[in-house]
């Protein structure tokens, strides 16, 4: 749901060599499983209390992850406040900080990782253009124009990187809504600049997020359907989630691919976002119910592996509760009716403890899951 992973504190990379890694054990023994075969599975990496990027980062490096995710917005939209930084520093979209994809384009290459890219047009139920456009349609020339010169400077300084998906907007329902004019404005902005950017390097899988739910619920599948036409890939993210922030059964997921894949039988579906919160207080869950849902999904992923070939996890670490009160925040739902739960939703996605860095037992199920098919 939130992409927004690799912040600030990703400044500290460039400077940090020494990996440190964390020993892992032995989840459930799965009964029958489908070998790795393409398969990419990757994560959205989230630091510890105290810890560097390297140290957090070096599970990916010793477990065998093929890839991870950095997302940033376009331009902050004049909302004051949020926790990551816009690649566009000026209200007219015609300045830009880079340094997160110039340390990316450093960093992950130099450890053979690939990388899942996301520019926020939209995320979730957020308009994040530069501030002069915020009235302003998606489909306008100028903005089209201006979010062209944006592509034209990052593409090239991701040269060294194996770009996985490049993705245009996220979770772009959310926003959108069922307003069809909206949609088709939307989609005459993907179009365009999609085509451009593949001008700007050739065999790149481009994409637009949205949620799982969205893409198969009745009001708004057809919409996605129709800004997925030009897309090279199908990108969601997934939370099995309830309308007041409790989780789903976790055998649902199952049935949730199963719907997702009936809507889209031959363009790949790479999943963005994938994660069960822990959370009891608030969001009905715990950490056996995390661990099984990690369980379910390998048994549902391995159904439909050839249809699915790229999923990354959310989040590797739990998030501060610094950084979830901002999320609430940003997103409208504190204060409100269901500001704490959505504040323990997503504070306990992690797969790691916050407090020292520890595995919760959700991810010794990964790295069994992941072992028995030859990750």
């Amino acid at each position: 749901m939130f992409g927004q992973c690799v912040k600030l504190t990703i400044l500290i990379l460039i400077f940090l060599t020494t990996l440190s890694c964390s020993k892992k054990t032995t989840g459930t023994a799965p009964s029958s499983v489908v070998l790795k075969g393409s398969r990419k599975l990757g994560f959205h990496v989230t630091q510890a209390l105290g810890e560097s990027f390297d140290s957090a980062f070096a599970f990916i490096d010793t477990n065998h992850f093929d890839h991870v995710n950095l997302h940033q917005i376009w331009g902050d939209g004049g909302i004051v406040g949020l926790p990551v930084a816009a690649l566009t520093t000026n209200s007219a979209g015609t300045s830009f900080d880079t340094t997160y994809v110039d340390i990316a384009n450093a960093y992950y290459p130099a450890h053979a990782k690939g990388l899942m890219f996301t520019i926020g047009t939209i995320d979730s139920n957020n308009k994040l253009v530069p501030s002069s456009f915020n009235a302003i349609a998606f489909d306008n020339v100028s903005l089209r124009a201006n979010f062209k010169t944006l592509l034209a400077t990052v593409i090239p300084k991701l040269a060294a990187t194996d770009v996985i998906s490049f993705n245009i907007g996220n979770e772009v329902d959310v926003y959108l809504g069922t307003n069809s004019t909206a949609w088709a404005q939307y989609k005459t902005f993907f179009d365009d600049v999609s085509t451009y950017a593949r001008t700007q390097r050739s065999n790149l899988k481009i994409g637009v997020t949205t949620t799982l739910y969205g893409a198969i619920s009745a009001s708004q599948k057809s919409f996605i359907q129709s800004l997925n036409t030009n897309a090279d890939i199908v990108s969601v993210t997934y939370y099995p989630l309830n309308s007041d922030f409790t989780m789903k059964s976790t055998t649902i997921v199952a049935a949730d691919f199963a719907s997702l894949v009936s809507l889209y039988p031959t363009k790949p579906i790479y999943i963005q976002e994938i994660g069960y919160s822990s959370g009891a207080t608030y969001v009905a869950s715990s950490t056996e119910l995390q661990r099984q849902f990690v369980n379910n999904f390998f048994s549902a992923w391995d159904t439909y592996q050839t249809n699915i070939p790229v999923v990354s996890w959310l989040n590797s670490t739990e998030w501060s509760t610094a950084a979830v009160n901002s999320y609430g925040t940003q997103y409208g739902i504190c204060p409100g009716t269901y500001c704490n739960g959505f504040k323990e939703y997503l504070q306990t996605l992690g797969l790691r403890n916050y407090t020292d860095g520890s595995y919760k037992p959700a991810m010794n199920e990964v790295f069994s899951q992941m072992q028995s098919r030859g990750w």
